[in-house]
């Protein structure tokens, strides 16, 4: 990585930074933007939540699951999972 990567890595961290302290005194300031801002950010967090967080948490069928045992249980754990990831993607 050059400098002028880090660089902008460097100020790009800061510069985000700088906009949370900026809306933290503004919330300190009038706490009744917050109750504003709760239900927006809600709206538009809450899609994403339930698009990419919660299928992390599903568990398999129990046929596939009881397939990948097999698999780790014969260290082809790695393979398994690659052929997983290309079938979910066709």
């Amino acid at each position: 990585m050059s400098w002028l990567e880090t660089a902008a890595i460097i100020f790009g961290l800061l510069g985000f930074a700088a906009m949370g302290a900026v809306l933290a005194l503004r919330l300190y300031h009038n706490p009744f933007l917050l109750s504003g801002l709760l239900p927006v950010l809600w709206t538009h967090v809450k899609p994403m939540l339930i698009k990419y967080v919660l299928p992390l948490f599903r568990r398999m069928p129990p046929e596939e699951e009881a397939e990948w045992r097999r698999a780790v249980l014969q260290g082809r754990e790695r393979e398994w999972l690659d052929r997983r990831k290309r079938k979910g993607r066709e």
